[in-house]
């Protein structure tokens, strides 16, 4: 018998879906933890990549700290401050973002 061959056709156009924008997290707060504060938030999108954190003391006037975390979609997270001055007020914001774009930010005070 002969050889079978099979001769598979690509087409010349591959398309590669780009990811939507992700939704803005849910439930973000920030809780004093002598001495720390700990931040958490729910996100219930599958499309982010990765978290955006800005920290302030003047309400982001001025940005004191910023951290950028990989996402962990469908999920909650948490991100622990450490050495912040408790006896003042503290702004954070987080945002979730992917190649397409960013949501938009989500805010929480200590005071």
């Amino acid at each position: 018998m002969g050889d079978i061959v099979k001769t598979i056709r690509l087409s010349d156009e591959v398309v590669i879906p780009t990811p939507r924008i992700p939704d803005p997290l849910d439930d973000f707060s920030a809780t004093e933890n002598s001495p720390n504060i700990d931040l958490g938030w729910v996100d219930n999108d599958s499309t982010a990549a990765f978290y955006d954190i800005e920290h302030s003391t003047d309400n982001f006037s001025t940005i004191a700290n910023q951290v950028t975390i990989p996402a962990v979609p469908l999920t909650g997270g948490v991100y622990e401050f450490e050495g912040l001055n408790l006896a003042i007020t503290n702004y954070f914001r987080i945002k979730a973002r992917n190649a397409t774009g960013s949501s938009a930010w989500v805010t929480a005070t200590t005071t």
